[in-house]
């Protein structure tokens, strides 16, 4: 059996033989988004090879066995990047060959209206890049001192001030104290689960829907004031697992609602 995936944004899988075909999510398996294609075992002879194709851009998914369409252009959630897996639904002898991957969709491309960061940028959130990319906008380092570090421009998140409400921007690192640039995390947790930031008495919080990021007292509505780092891509997003929401994280570009 060869197999042609085509993977940008969403996590699909397929189950063949007797079983329809399925999109659906790991936590809500077989229940979620059943598609009615379906191609039985009879139709298929043993010790022959089949080629599979499998496309997935942004929400939706298309399939082909053989040239032939099983389903096309099947919504699926675009919150959720990862991993692909080849399998069967039994216990049995199988290969595969001819494995390949490529790029679909336009999610492959850095931000176009986002220009290099500098001195003076203010932060904000915007949607986490995909398909495992780091862009540089998004490419942030907690260092042990708990300054928040922007890696390309080796600027420093920096609090206007301590008053709630005040932004956050990018400022020369400072080499001693600075209570502007400590954003206090627990260093551990926060790299794997959702922690809060914060900044002297202050909540490191953003916006969902302006995409402003403050500082805080407290839970506002359409505020995020918890974090997930992720340090293959150097991302702080605000969500571990894709939810319903598609996720955000801090960016050096400028708002764009």
């Amino acid at each position: 059996m060869s197999d042609e995936i085509r993977p940008t944004v969403g996590k699909v899988v397929m189950a063949t033989g007797v079983h329809p075909y399925l999109i659906t999510h790991p936590q809500q398996p077989i229940l979620e988004n059943m598609l009615t294609g379906r191609m039985d075992a009879e139709q298929f002879t043993a010790n022959e090879w089949h080629h599979i194709s499998l496309t997935t851009i942004n929400g939706s998914a298309s399939a082909m066995v053989d040239g032939k369409p099983i389903f096309q252009l099947t919504s699926i959630r675009n919150t959720d990047t990862g991993f692909v897996a080849l399998g069967t639904n039994g216990w049995f002898p199988v290969q595969f060959d001819n494995f390949k991957v490529w790029q679909a969709g336009n999610s492959w491309a850095p931000a176009t209206w986002c220009t290099a960061a500098k001195d003076g940028d203010v932060l904000s959130v915007r949607e986490c890049t995909t398909n495992g990319l780091a862009s540089t906008d998004q490419m942030f380092e907690l260092v042990p001192s708990y300054q928040l570090r922007h890696i390309p421009s080796g600027l420093c998140a920096t609090a206007s001030s301590l008053d709630a409400g005040s932004n956050v921007m990018l400022q020369t690192c400072s080499t001693g104290p600075s209570d502007v640039q400590i954003f206090s995390n627990d260093y551990t947790r926060i790299r794997n689960g959702m922690e809060p930031i914060r900044v002297g008495e202050l909540v490191f919080s953003a916006s969902s829907t302006t995409l402003k990021v403050s500082l805080e007292k407290g839970h506002i509505a359409s505020t995020f004031s918890s974090w997930v780092y992720f340090p293959n891509t150097q991302q702080l997003r605000n969500q571990y697992t894709g939810q319903s929401a598609y996720p955000l994280c801090l960016s050096t570009c400028p708002p764009r609602v």
